[in-house]
């Protein structure tokens, strides 16, 4: 009779606590093999020679079993209740449940006002079993930024401002088996306000450019020129130009003169974004 090829096997995340033990559900399937009646699945612990034995009219198994290391192995039974050969042992690991977290939640803007660094509280839901956690905060390069253990359920880092980062929270048994991976969290700490640009007013009406100095960690300006109207005495957009990345602004010859304003706002993508600056000036007519 043909041994039995088993598929694949899925652990729940369902779970009961009873007094004295904590059980997880695990469910696995297997090929049907042809002429089968019944199946029988043993089950033992890794190491171990006892082992407990299951039968099952589907090509299938579900039931409890404490966290641990374990091994299985099945045959069928035909019609006449004659078994067939054991198929060799496949490893089941009966992992801790995955880590919920709680904060930071996904994709969370946290703003630093004023500083560089902030800190940043890390929480997380308790995991049946676990008797530490380790947390690991990396940033977009996959670089490890701090991998801290603890028995809490919260950690607080101290993290750079205007980065975006990721972690990953892992329960730990007293057995040394972890829980189940996840998927890591993001987030970005947006970084203080942006300087106001400091803009150099002109010193004539001749004017061929206007400039302002660098602000620092800014990545480009929003700048807009804006010409008043001398029949309606009232500022109009002239010129629009966003994420300018220039630290100068051409005046054109052909533009006509008149009182005009300059404004430019800094901007960086994961830093919030400066007030806006002014300076109003005459061109020659």
């Amino acid at each position: 009779m043909k041994s039995v090829l088993i598929l694949f096997f899925l652990l729940s995340q369902s779970h009961q606590v009873q007094a004295q033990s904590y059980r997880r559900l695990v469910n696995f399937e297997w090929e049907t093999i042809e002429g089968a009646s019944k199946y029988e699945i043993e089950i033992r612990q890794k190491g171990q020679t006892k082992a407990n034995l299951f039968k099952s009219v589907e090509p299938a198994w579900s039931g409890r079993l404490q966290v641990g290391h374990y091994e299985f192995r099945l045959r069928t039974l035909d019609q006449r209740q004659v078994p067939g050969e054991w198929s060799g042992y496949a490893d089941l690991d009966v992992m801790l449940e995955p880590v919920k977290t709680k904060s930071p939640a996904p994709q969370a803007n946290l703003r630093s006002v004023n500083e560089e660094k902030i800190d940043v509280l890390f929480e997380w839901e308790a995991v049946p079993e676990a008797k530490e956690y380790v947390l690991t905060v990396k940033n977009l390069n996959n670089e490890v930024i701090a991998e801290e253990r603890t028995e809490n359920l919260k950690k607080e880092l101290s993290l750079k401002s205007a980065v975006q980062y990721t972690y990953q929270i892992k329960a730990i048994q007293s057995g040394k088996i972890e829980s189940e991976s996840v998927e890591a969290v993001s987030f970005t700490i947006v970084g203080p306000k942006l300087s106001k640009a400091q803009i150099e007013k002109p010193e004539n009406e001749f004017i061929r450019e206007v400039k302002w100095k660098k602000v620092e960690n800014a990545e480009n300006y929003d700048v807009i020129l804006a010409r008043l109207n001398p029949t309606t005495n009232k500022w109009q957009k002239f010129k629009e130009y966003e994420n300018f990345n220039a630290l100068s602004l051409n005046f054109e010859s052909d533009w006509p003169g008149g009182k005009y304003k300059l404004l430019v706002k800094s901007k960086a993508a994961i830093r919030e974004h400066s007030e806006t600056s002014s300076v109003s000036f005459g061109v020659a007519v």
